[in-house]
């Protein structure tokens, strides 16, 4: 069934498949950046920044 024409996803009929793919990187991207922010909060703890 056509689902992309009642949910609203760009990309028409070929996002299922596009998405599919670019799901999973997404959030291995973002878990990554938290990480490596996480660990920038880390380092900075002991001298932290002068707040604005």
């Amino acid at each position: 069934f056509w689902w992309w024409e009642r949910v609203d996803v760009p990309g028409g009929p070929a996002a299922p498949a596009v998405w599919l793919v670019a799901g999973p990187a997404v959030r291995v991207l973002f878990g990554h950046a938290l990480r490596r922010f996480a660990r920038w909060v880390e380092a900075n703890a002991e001298s932290p920044a002068p707040r604005r």
